[in-house]
């Protein structure tokens, strides 16, 4: 979703909420807690939402005169905001609609339903292009049924908790809340050895470019890995006694790390800048793992990991939900990350592999859904989940090269020289490579056309002249002990650095061929 069309939802949401005719039209003052930044609205003008603003019409909508002079019952809302509400008075004000919406009487309900539809009959009028569609939205919203008490309730408590966000953060997070539909990726990067072998993984969700300065907040997310993987069984061994998650966790039983970045971070107090850096942990039996993503003073998020056609069958569904405070995470970066012991999955290449992805139930859905926007999956009887954008997988390939065609020869003449074929895997480039000589074979004088060589004791530094995926490496100038006539075999080892675009990237681990002689 763009940013302009975020705007609209919440200033259409929070017009139904404001008596004021200046409220949606006028630029923030300077001083102000700016909930949403400041964009061109619909008809030209700076729009912006305030905090301050957000309060004004929250009270207005609290005890606002309605059905013929009819008050709204203070007895029912009783909580009225301050300019700068306490979190104590948001959670009582939250309640309390929440109570008229699962319990009330049939007159709280009317009475609210009736203020609903009152406040956008009377904020209809205005000018706005974007307050005028958030007023007809709520006013059909506001239809004789229980389901539109459910919705006005529900945009009620979604206006209230965005007022709360704009106490956030808004230095670091200028751009504030945005929703999830195209504003969100799904990255991940893995470390392959070996094919086959257990593969170092971090993966990503963070906003994109499409939400600059920004922050969403999703009430639940879920990871899948796909097929193109092997599930590793050995990350197993990393399942804590734990049988239920814990908000004390054994440091020393974590299978990997969390970073969250989140304008909360410092008013849920685990944090002193936006970075919240967490522990992973394992638990339950084999037949029920539950994963637990631990923030940090007794604050966590828990998933279920669910496998097509079995607990560990591909494609692997890892879903987590809302905190166990009962707090969505607003959140500008989840990044989780396993090493190649603890990770869940084996890479079947050392190259290509399938990318992530991801999906994701978005928190303010119903807020951008009053404005006409419906990609975010709102719906009256629940908000379903909406795509993360995925990207393809980085791949850092560590895996050995081949050597194929090895040959010793001369050794009889006293003029040794040894001959094979280097192949990067799966294809890698290299420019450099290291050989380390076999026992009894000296490389002092060593030479290989065509590249530069650097001698260390019995490794050859070899420089060639461009990247290649496969090098033809004639050694000459070596000489061979006596004894070296009696072997009947002996090893040379190679390893190389993989390059891309021009950059040495890792050194692969080395890999032995023996040459008979």
């Amino acid at each position: 979703m763009s940013l302009r069309a975020l705007r609209r939802s919440a200033i259409a949401a929070s017009s139904v909420l404001a008596v004021s005719a200046g409220l949606a039209v006028a630029a923030a003052p300077a001083s102000a807690t700016s909930l949403q930044g400041t964009v061109d609205g619909t008809n030209g003008a700076n729009v912006a939402i305030t905090g301050s603003e957000i309060v004004v019409g929250w009270n207005s909508l609290v005890y606002l005169q309605t059905n013929g002079g009819n008050p709204l019952s203070t007895s029912d809302f009783s909580t009225e905001l301050t300019s700068s509400p306490s979190s104590t008075q948001l959670a009582e004000t939250t309640a309390e609609f929440d109570t008229v919406k699962a319990s009330g009487t049939s007159t709280q309900q009317a009475e609210l339903q009736g203020t609903v539809a009152s406040v956008a009959s009377q904020t209809a009028g205005m000018s706005t292009g974007t307050t005028q569609e958030g007023a007809e939205a709520m006013e059909q919203a506001a239809a004789q049924s229980y389901a539109a008490i459910d919705a006005a309730v529900d945009q009620a408590d979604d206006t209230l908790q965005l007022y709360g966000l704009s106490l956030y953060d808004p230095t670091d997070f200028p751009n504030g809340l945005f929703s999830i539909d195209g504003d969100v990726n799904i990255s991940s990067a893995v470390t392959v050895t070996k094919a086959g072998a257990p593969a170092a993984l971090s993966t990503t969700i963070a906003t994109n470019a499409n939400a600059p300065g920004g922050y969403v907040i999703p009430s639940s997310f879920t990871i899948t890995i796909p097929s193109g993987y092997t599930l590793n069984d050995a990350a197993a061994s990393y399942l804590t006694d734990m049988s239920a998650p814990s908000a004390s966790p054994n440091s020393a039983d974590a299978a990997g790390t969390v970073t969250l970045v989140s304008p909360a971070a410092t008013t849920y107090g685990l944090s002193t800048t936006d970075t919240i850096t967490g522990q992973i942990y394992f638990y339950g039996g084999l037949n029920t793992p539950g994963i637990e993503l631990y923030l940090g003073g007794g604050i966590y998020l828990t998933g279920t990991i669910a496998g097509t056609g079995g607990t560990f069958g591909l494609p692997l569904n890892i879903t987590f939900g809302e905190t166990n405070i009962g707090e969505p995470l607003p959140l500008s970066s989840l990044t989780l990350a396993f090493t190649n012991k603890s990770t869940p999955i084996k890479a079947d290449s050392c190259g290509s592999i399938s990318p992530l992805t991801g999906s994701a139930i978005d928190d303010v859905a119903s807020v951008a859904a009053a404005a006409g926007d419906n990609n975010d999956g709102y719906s009256a009887s629940g908000n379903t989940a909406v795509g993360l954008s995925s990207i393809p997988t980085t791949v850092t390939n560590e895996c050995p090269a081949t050597v194929s065609k090895p040959s010793l020869s001369g050794l009889k003449t006293g003029k040794p020289a040894a001959k094979f074929t280097i192949k990067g895997a799966a294809g890698a480039k290299f420019k450099t490579a290291t050989i380390t000589l076999p026992k009894g074979v000296s490389g002092k004088k060593a030479k290989i056309a065509g590249a530069k060589v650097k001698v260390k004791g019995q490794n050859l530094d070899v420089t060639f002249k461009k990247a290649a995926s496969s090098e033809t490496v004639k050694i000459t100038g070596l000489t061979g002990s006596a004894k070296l006539l009696k072997e009947k075999k002996v090893t040379f080892k190679v390893d190389v650095a993989y390059s891309e675009n021009g950059k040495t990237v890792k050194a692969s681990a080395a890999t032995a061929v023996t040459v008979k002689i």
